[in-house]
């Protein structure tokens, strides 16, 4: 990774019965988070274990694209 980028993960778990929704959320979330600036990456991960376990995959040029 070069000098100044930031990666981090975040994961998000839906409450019982709230997967779909989440799922919905957390997708029309993608399109304008990449279009940000500074946005390298940014992808959605579902858990091959439990569907209602999500993770995202960021990397930001900077910290302060991030903020």
């Amino acid at each position: 990774m070069a000098d100044g980028q930031i990666a981090l993960i975040a994961k998000v778990k839906a409450k019982d019965g709230q997967t779909a929704a989440l799922k919905a959320e957390l997708n029309s979330m993608i399109e304008p988070t990449r279009a940000e600036p500074g946005c390298i990456k940014y992808d959605l991960h579902v858990s091959s274990e439990d569907d209602s376990s999500f993770m995202f995959y960021e990397i930001w040029q900077s910290k302060e694209d991030l903020d």
